[in-house]
């Protein structure tokens, strides 16, 4: 949903949570402000087999992506083993 914003130019855009009854509907065919993130996303592997673990990492990470209207254009992916060595608690001095 769409409404014109306040304190600044253009239009406002608002998910179903956050949209008000008289907020219009967005057209089809509008111009917005594309929002490109460049990130680095480390998801444990479902399999040690490289192959599947990229899989099933790539369709997990795309699914999360496009349930919030986003587009995932993948450039590589790469495994490695590993091992995840959990984090301490900070001490009292590292606060």
């Amino acid at each position: 949903m769409m409404r014109e914003a306040h304190g600044w130019n253009g239009r406002g855009y608002f998910c179903d949570k956050h949209k008000r009854p008289d907020d219009e509907p967005i057209p089809l065919e509008r111009v917005y402000r594309r929002v490109q993130i460049v990130a680095e996303v480390l998801i444990a592997g479902a399999s040690f087999v490289q192959g599947p673990a990229e899989l099933d990492a790539l369709a997990r990470m795309t699914a999360a992506v496009e349930s919030v209207g986003g587009i995932v254009g993948i450039q590589t992916v790469s495994s490695q083993i590993g091992r995840l060595v959990p984090r301490t608690a900070p001490t009292v001095h590292e606060r």
